[in-house]
């Protein structure tokens, strides 16, 4: 929902108006592109002019530009302005550059990155390039090293379209961290390929996907009317658009009906009728097969999107369809059918190859969009996130792999080809779909199921990694599989397991430090034996408990002992409890280390016959 209000400029400014977000593209099409960015203070006349090389430049003002601010956004810091400019009458598949102007002064750099590509008319067969990254928006160095390798990766083949499948601002989706953790390490990258965004639970928390309202509706302009191809959804948080050859549906597996009978999947249906393009790509945030740092078969809206969506889309022909919000990377072999919870590889598997052109073969798909044929499923969840271990395995993946990457998608005629990179720019995964000609495929009766060995296990932290990354290479070689037990369903030991590791270890150190003083003590000393200890084991087993965890930042390690920044009433009892272990253990080990001192002492040679050091000066 895109609301304008009357805004009144100053006729002087005394300072010029700063950029702090942006610009960056949206809603880009074969005949125009939008334009977004903030400023710290007004913009007496805001303009976009823009050219291609060697013709006069074109100027988008006035009514074409939406300004915005804190009466028509969810969120936005004060003294900020959005701006939104809409260039229409643009050439298809061209390239233009532009700049940001508040009147004749300059806001942008004089740099040819700043530059927009046209989309090329629609059913236009042409080499494509699409990024895909999921639960990127940690802000931390592995979300910049993706981005990184990606950039590197595509240096000499350029991106033409973005894809995000939620979680780009952890951890509620708020406007500073929108600013944060997507805006500010993507801006090279913004600033001249558009991205096309599915709504995760993250950005879930502080935006509405009924309703079209909240900081990821404020950042995005995303298309409700088929602006960009594709029938009207009438809300941008689910939507479709064309790119040539191939048709992106971006679907809200998060806040809205689900079901079959739902809005979203009534639209669905109308849409894949309605389009003629040879590839049909869907993407959203929760996974419909996944074994990751979720359970498809256990939680309720990838079970949903799973035995209600996915048959629409493939009695529509989808190709592929690509996830986030499992902190892992997960492919599947070519499958169709695979509705039933638990999901089971048996009835369902068209192709168990790898897929991949150089080894078992590309997976093949009849010329025509055609129902039931086949589709890939891929969770790409890992652009800045990661799980330390795997809830199991879902035995429809025929490549699994813990570490942080992202997915490339190469589109060229009847051949799509896809590749894992991790956050080294290294390729982890690659398979490519032909669609050609007349194909029939039968169900395989025994399909390749996947295992714990299907697993490569390098991504920093990740249970059963290679400690350092010359050993992961070195074991990637030699076909090694770093594979751990499965872990318990509680991660941490009992609390009597806890306790009685701690007095052992307390009662331990003391007997040491005391010697023959200990055997010595009377029984009456018993009590100072053990306090101490359980003071002690208390105050070590505080952070551990499940108050702590849930409502400590992951990025605190309990090895710091180190209380949450809003503690709860509960953690502040912890805190108490704490506290006062620690008191009683100091005033129980003055009373329980005199007797030891003091038999310390009395072993020790009297002064009179206590060697004396010397020294000589030369």
């Amino acid at each position: 929902m895109r609301l304008a209000f009357p805004l009144f400029l100053s006729c002087f400014s005394l300072t010029a108006a700063e950029i702090t977000r942006g610009p960056y593209l949206q809603l880009g099409h074969s005949e125009g592109m939008t334009i977004v960015w903030r400023t710290q203070g007004e913009m007496e006349a805001p303009v976009v002019r823009y050219w291609q090389e060697g013709h006069a430049a074109k100027s988008c003002s006035g009514r074409s530009i939406l300004t915005r601010g804190q009466q028509s956004l969810s969120a936005i810091p004060e003294g900020q302005l959005q701006f939104e400019a809409t260039l229409t009458g643009l050439q298809p598949d061209h390239t233009y550059q532009y700049a940001i102007f508040d009147g004749d002064q300059r806001l942008t750099p004089d740099d040819a990155s700043y530059q927009l590509q046209t989309h090329p008319l629609i059913g236009e067969e042409r080499d494509t390039r699409v990024w895909v990254v999921g639960d990127s928006g940690t802000g931390q160095i592995h979300q910049r090293k993706v981005h990184s390798a990606m950039l590197a990766y595509t240096a000499e083949s350029p991106l033409d379209l973005y894809l995000h499948v939620g979680d780009m601002a952890y951890g509620q989706g708020t406007d500073p961290q929108f600013q944060s953790r997507f805006f500010e390490p993507y801006q090279v990258t913004l600033q001249s390929i558009g991205c096309w965004a599915a709504l995760g639970n993250h950005e879930g928390k502080s935006s509405n996907g009924r309703k079209g309202v909240g900081p990821f509706f404020d950042a995005y302009v995303n298309p409700t009317q088929g602006e960009s191809g594709g029938i009207p959804s009438g809300n941008e948080s689910y939507y479709s658009f064309d790119y040539g050859t191939a048709h992106f549906i971006c679907l809200n597996s998060y806040d809205v009906d689900r079901s079959e009978k739902g809005k979203m999947a009534q639209w669905l249906k109308r849409d894949l009728a309605a389009t003629g393009a040879k590839w049909i790509i869907g993407f959203w945030h929760h996974p419909p097969y996944t074994k990751g740092t979720h359970d498809s078969d256990i939680e309720i809206e990838l079970i949903e999107m799973r035995e209600s969506i996915m048959p629409i889309l493939e009695a529509g022909g989808v190709d592929l369809v690509l996830s986030g919000h499992s902190h892992i990377y997960e492919r599947s072999m070519l499958i169709d059918k695979a509705y039933h919870t638990p999901t089971a590889a048996d009835g369902v598997v068209l192709d168990d190859g790898d897929g991949h052109p150089t080894g078992d073969g590309a997976y093949q798909k009849p010329g025509e969009v055609t129902p039931h044929k086949g589709t890939v499923a891929i969770v790409t969840g890992h652009g800045g996130a990661l799980g330390r271990n795997s809830r199991g395995v879902m035995p429809i993946m025929r490549s699994i792999v813990l570490d942080h990457g992202s997915t490339i998608l190469d589109i060229s005629g009847d051949t799509l080809d896809a590749v894992m990179i991790d956050l080294n720019g290294k390729e982890r995964d690659r398979f490519q779909i032909k669609k050609e000609g007349q194909v029939s495929h039968e169900v395989i009766a025994n399909p390749r199921i996947a295992t714990r060995e299907t697993e490569e296990r390098t991504g920093a932290g990740v249970l059963g990694a290679p400690a350092t990354r010359e050993a992961a290479r070195l074991a990637k070689l030699a076909g090694e599989k770093s594979i751990p037990q499965p872990l318990p369903k509680k991660f941490t030991p009992s609390f009597r397991a806890m306790m009685s590791g701690a007095i052992s270890h307390t009662i331990r150190s003391r007997k040491q430090r005391c010697g023959p003083a200990w055997a010595s003590m009377p029984r009456k000393r018993a009590g100072p034996k053990v306090l101490p200890a359980l003071a002690t084991a208390i105050a070590m087993i505080a952070p551990y408990s499940k108050t702590w965890r849930k409502n400590t930042p992951r990025s605190t390690s309990a090895r710091n002992l180190k209380f949450p920044r809003a503690p709860t009433w509960r953690n502040s009892a912890w805190r108490s409890i704490s506290t006062t272990a620690s008191f009683s253990t100091s005033m129980a080990i003055r009373r329980f280390h005199a007797p030891c001192v003091e038999a310390q002492m009395a072993s020790l040679p009297s002064p009179a016959t206590r060697p004396v050091a010397s020294s000589t000066i030369a």
